[in-house]
């Protein structure tokens, strides 16, 4: 074709070759339905094995697993869902979040007798997957996420952490400001040290999920305080190095 765009060639081992398995799986025959909740739900299973559960992600359904599933389905038993008001599967009576997918999928995993599995989620899955994995440790052999899209829900319960966090930045910054020649001759490094006040690095926060990681960020902002204010009772000589004699 005129002007069409050339195939880019395959760049070592990355890529397939030939003709993808995906295409020659009767997909009408791995789908199966069944009630749970009150509510039917699809879903498509492929092979035996140990289980591998895949979650799709926001907008998506069980076909977004269409390249992986039948490669997997070799020596496991993988399973890939509709979640509840997605693709064929029906609205869930309860509103809906996080946590209830995460509790659906163990009810899901339970009708279809699996003990454990290996979690695969890709986006919004991931997140659920990972919701799953901290309510229901038991029910995930091992989790793998995707480009998850994991947010904090429960920052609020570290809001008494954080507002501490943001006292000790402050208090830091001016100190800093006040016994560094450095930070108090330059003008850009020193509206930087004063701005930081206010805990500059929050999406770490975001990311840790983890309370443990604040309390480890406000240890390490009190020593940097602990290490401004000991400078600060410095005498001035101690802390300017020493200068040359001018002659005379």
């Amino acid at each position: 074709m005129p002007g069409a765009r050339p195939v880019k060639p395959r760049d070592g081992d990355y890529g397939r070759e030939g003709r993808a398995p995906w295409l020659d799986v009767d997909w009408q025959a791995a789908q199966h339905r069944i009630e749970i909740d009150g509510r039917e739900v699809n879903y498509c299973e492929l092979g035996e094995g140990p289980a591998i559960v895949f979650i799709h992600g926001l907008g998506a359904s069980w076909q977004s697993w269409l390249e992986q599933m039948p490669d997997l389905a070799r020596d496991h038993r993988v399973v890939a869902m509709d979640l509840p008001g997605f693709g064929f599967s029906e609205m869930p009576r309860e509103d809906i979040s996080i946590e209830g997918f995460a509790g659906w999928t163990c009810r899901l995993l339970d009708r279809l007798e699996i003990e454990a599995a290996a979690v695969v989620g890709n986006s919004m899955g991931g997140f659920i997957g990972a919701e799953l994995a901290i309510r229901y440790p038991e029910r995930v052999q091992r989790l793998a996420v995707v480009s998850p899209a994991i947010f904090w829900q429960r920052r609020r319960r570290a809001q008494p952490l954080l507002q501490m966090a943001r006292l000790t930045d402050a208090a830091a910054a001016r100190a800093l400001t006040r016994t560094t020649d450095d930070i108090a001759t330059r003008r850009r490094l020193r509206s930087w040290a004063l701005a930081s006040a206010g805990f500059t690095f929050m999406f770490l926060a975001d990311l840790s999920h983890n309370l443990l990681f604040l309390v480890w960020v406000y240890f390490s902002w009190l020593v940097t305080l602990a290490a401004a204010l000991v400078a600060a009772n410095l005498p001035r000589a101690a802390r300017q190095p020493a200068r040359r004699l001018s002659r005379a």
